[in-house]
């Protein structure tokens, strides 16, 4: 390791850096999911976290021929690889090259330019002489990671023979006191799963529904009424047994719920606001799983952006 003075701000921020095309040697290519691809596209996702390890460090970090640059007050007295703990202060540098992100679905590409970046500690570890970690709460080592920040190209690298999909945006109702998905699930779902969690439901307009759609949750039937969380469909619809138990047909979708407000408190997109705001749907009553159009959806993602 070489040690360097140590810079606050990200390598791919530098005005000084002449604006390149994404390609190998400024980016990493990354595959994702189409859920996830279309998370990014849409602009819900806007970071991409990243462990530093033996498979990663080398996209990652300043290095000079497979040395590290370190930028800490105290180089280290034994060698800890990528894995130096630092006292919790992130030791290296970002590399000066890499200015973009490519995530890749199938055929499709989209490309993101480095805005910014952050770095935390995960748990602390042993770093043994054999290149492995074990762990141990009181080591010198442990695994970074980095958190980069997206900023969408305004040309991007999508493919010319497969144009990406542009995903629709469905409006889900959910009634707790008479819906199989109980209050208490979401509670512990939201202490389980901060970031996000996973299931499926019927969709009313299933149609022409695909993976890779978009879809908001209004709570109704009670005082807590509102949006209270978006997320994606993760599958194409498929019919499925009756959740009532009254023999209707259904078609599911499974989905990723993110984004997600408290279950005991008034969500800041209320019944009222959305009254208000999108006169045109009626908020109260209708169905699960209503296709909502272009212009209603652009309203609802305004007020998302407002609000929460």
């Amino acid at each position: 390791m070489k040690k360097q003075d140590k810079r606050s701000e990200p390598a791919a921020s530098n005005d000084s850096l002449e604006v390149t095309k994404p390609d190998k040697a400024n980016s990493i290519f990354l595959e994702m999911p189409p859920a996830l691809f279309s998370d990014f596209q849409q602009g819900w996702a806007r970071n991409i976290d990243l462990d530093v390890d033996n498979d990663t460090w080398r996209l990652l970090l300043e290095n000079i021929d497979g040395n590290l640059l370190l930028c800490c007050d105290e180089m280290p007295v034994r060698f800890y690889g990528c894995y130096f703990w630092n006292k919790g202060e992130f030791p290296y540098l970002l590399k000066k090259s890499l200015q973009f992100v490519v995530l890749v679905c199938g055929k499709q590409e989209q490309a993101f330019r480095i805005a910014g970046y952050q770095a935390s500690a995960g748990e602390r570890c042993d770093f043994l002489p054999d290149g492995s970690v074990k762990p141990n709460p009181d080591g010198d080592a442990c695994v970074w990671r980095i958190s980069l920040e997206l900023a969408l190209l305004e040309s991007d690298t999508k493919t010319e023979t497969e144009p990406a999909y542009q995903p629709s945006t469905y409006l889900l109702r959910w009634n707790p006191g008479i819906s199989s998905f109980k209050l208490d699930e979401y509670r512990r779902a939201l202490k389980e799963y901060p970031k996000g969690f996973g299931f499926n439901w019927s969709v009313y307009e299933w149609e022409d529904a695909h993976e890779g759609d978009r879809f908001y949750m209004l709570r109704t039937g009670d005082e807590y009424a509102g949006i209270v969380f978006r997320g994606v469909f993760t599958s194409n619809p498929y019919a499925g047994e009756d959740w009532a138990g009254k023999g209707k047909p259904r078609h599911y979708m499974d989905m990723f719920c993110q984004d997600c407000q408290p279950a005991d408190e008034r969500p800041p997109i209320s019944i009222d606001v959305l009254e208000k705001a999108i006169p045109g749907i009626d908020w109260r009553r209708g169905h699960s799983g209503q296709l909502l159009t272009e212009e209603d959806a652009a309203k609802l993602d305004d007020l998302w952006k407002e609000y929460c």
